[in-house]
């Protein structure tokens, strides 16, 4: 893969995700208006229990497992059997998980919800399963290099998520049962119309060898994934115990913010990378060009922590109610957090090159244990800025303990200069962005502006980025400015 290729492919992925959540922020102010900080912190526990179930059983682990194994095949067929055996296995995973959910649904609600709320948890544990099919076929398309075709299907999703929650939730009235309505029918037609339209490549092939294989490789990966989910998510837990619902509600969207750079980034550059740089090991200088494509991701993620970091007060106050405004310091600590997480997931590749996959749920579940403690010590007394500190503090250890053992796998050539400067200028501008605090909007969107600026004009100046890197930056941007003048013209 060329830095040319990844940028093309990634952007089609970024705009679609500005697009979705440029959808979803300008519906910030008409969640908030119809759900309750308290509602936002039920369904927030809801999907915890969800998230939690599938990991348990591996269903969520399910990806990584299907795009290593799949890459190791030779010929089409078998590749598709690799996605069609998946495909069983999830399935049948997540029905049975489901059923099981769904029949002890009452004894769920009184232990999370504190209350009898069985038949939404039933309808959640229903979701659950065309959830995850839904998930595994959107991730065949990215390995097919479909970017477009994934786009589209997420914006339709989207749409259609925005189009039934205003329906069910403002035209009916029906509060957090709305928002789950909307998602259930979504995920279920989702999944009829991605399956009828793979199976079409793939058959319905079921095959033991392949199966074996996978459950080798992925069955490690159940750990990794709940260690995982353990850092990003048991900080609520604790939160709904020291402090409240409405505290936890505010948490919950500062967390989403924050977690744009995994969207914004992460995301794009995994969906172009993961699924496809196995593929550039044949390549005998795949270390050195790993190395650079390191460096402007790195760069990236900080340039998008700064971004959401900077930009987060001016934009929740006019955004949310009062009610949210705790969130605006919470944002820095979780955005930070996630572009130190989404660095050290580059590594965890490298591991996956030599199927280290053992080695890595190792490293997840020690920076879990640590996750926890940092909890249990930071929230009592300092609540949901403890819960981000402890968040931050584990991310860094994760990045770390990643870049050591990958580095001893496979070393790649890293000059820790670069690295350390981005992270000083970051979190530098972004200590300027909170001292100001008393400034109007419009003045602390100009000063917003002006940090990002010198943030792009100092990535430039210093030589981090080559001459044919600036050349090619520039001319895919001036490229871009072009089609979309002419597309206007021709409308």
């Amino acid at each position: 893969m060329t830095l040319k290729s990844i940028v093309k492919g990634s952007s089609v992925y970024v705009i679609g995700d500005l697009i979705r959540r440029s959808i979803s922020f300008l519906l910030l102010p008409f969640y908030t208006r119809f759900l309750t900080p308290s509602d936002y912190g039920l369904l927030e526990i809801l999907d915890l229990a969800i998230m939690i179930t599938a990991l348990v059983f591996g269903i969520s682990a399910s990806g990584d497992a299907m795009i290593r194994v799949y890459h190791d095949q030779t010929s089409e067929s078998d590749r598709g059997s690799v996605v069609s055996t998946m495909m069983w296995l999830v399935f049948g995973l997540g029905t049975i998980v489901s059923a099981a959910g769904m029949f002890c649904a009452k004894e769920v609600s009184l232990l999370l919800l504190h209350s009898d709320r069985t038949r939404l948890v039933q309808l959640a544990f229903f979701t659950m399963a065309f959830g995850g099919v839904t998930e595994l076929l959107m991730l065949y398309q990215q390995v097919r290099k479909r970017h477009l075709v994934w786009v589209c299907c997420s914006l339709a999703q989207t749409l259609g998520l925005v189009a039934l929650n205003i329906y069910f939730i403002a035209g009916r009235g029906m509060g957090i049962w709305g928002f789950l309505f909307s998602k259930c029918i979504v995920f279920v037609l989702s999944a009829a119309i991605l399956l009828v339209v793979t199976i079409r490549e793939t058959s319905w092939r079921f095959r033991w060898p392949i199966a074996r294989d996978l459950a080798i490789f992925g069955g490690p990966l159940i750990l990794s994934s709940l260690a995982t989910f353990s850092i990003h998510f048991s900080d609520r837990f604790f939160v709904n115990k020291y402090c409240s619902l409405a505290d936890l509600g505010i948490y919950a969207l500062a967390y989403k913010i924050g977690m744009l750079v995994s969207v914004l980034v992460a995301g794009p550059f995994g969906a172009v990378w993961n699924a496809n740089f196995y593929a550039e090991l044949k390549n005998g200088g795949w270390r050195g060009q790993f190395s650079r494509t390191l460096f402007y991701f790195s760069a990236v993620s900080a340039f998008v922590v700064l971004a959401l970091s900077v930009f987060a007060r001016p934009l929740l106050s006019i955004a949310v109610t009062p009610a949210y405004w705790g969130a605006i310091a919470i944002v820095p600590v979780v955005a930070l957090s996630y572009g130190l997480r989404s660095i050290g997931d580059f590594f965890r590749g490298i591991l996956f090159i030599t199927r280290r996959s053992k080695l890595f749920s190792a490293i997840c579940a020690t920076c879990a244990a640590f996750n926890l403690v940092l909890n249990a010590l930071l929230i009592p007394s300092h609540g949901i800025a403890g819960a981000a500190w402890a968040t931050l503090l584990t991310w860094a250890i994760y990045l770390v303990a990643c870049f050591w053992f990958a580095h001893r796998e496979n070393p790649i050539p890293v000059a820790p200069v670069p690295y350390l400067s981005l992270f000083g200028v970051t979190a530098g501008f972004i200590l300027v962005s909170q001292w100001v605090t008393q400034t109007p909007v419009a003045g602390q969107l100009l000063l917003a502006a002006t940090l990002l600026a010198l943030f792009i004009i100092g990535l430039f100046v210093s030589g981090g980025v080559s001459r044919s890197d600036r050349e090619f930056v520039f001319t895919y941007v001036y490229t871009g400015r072009m089609r979309i003048a002419e597309a206007i013209r021709g409308r």
